[in-house]
């Protein structure tokens, strides 16, 4: 578990500590590819992958092209409300 009142350190630190907070099955980063050849660089994912497995291996990285498509919640697990579980 990590500590609150720590520095956030690395960008992989800060992903794996967002990843042990909040228990994701999925992660998608956003603009971590070079969206803006000659001014920005993309950013290697492994660290990133390689932290998050450390932390929890259950959680899934996806990493998408530019534009690509992306079936979001395909295979995972329906979650019915306790409204809905209850309803006739």
């Amino acid at each position: 578990m990590y500590c609150f009142n720590t520095p956030q350190g690395s960008l992989s630190a800060f992903v794996a500590r967002q990843v042990d907070l909040l228990r994701p099955r999925r992660v998608f980063l956003g603009h971590h590819d070079a969206w803006l050849p000659g001014f920005s660089r993309g950013v290697d994912v492994k660290p990133i992958r390689d932290e998050i497995a450390r932390v929890r291996l259950e959680t899934e990285l996806v990493e998408t092209g530019y534009g690509a498509a992306f079936p979001l919640f395909e295979g995972l697990r329906k979650w019915a409300t306790s409204a809905a579980a209850s309803a006739p």
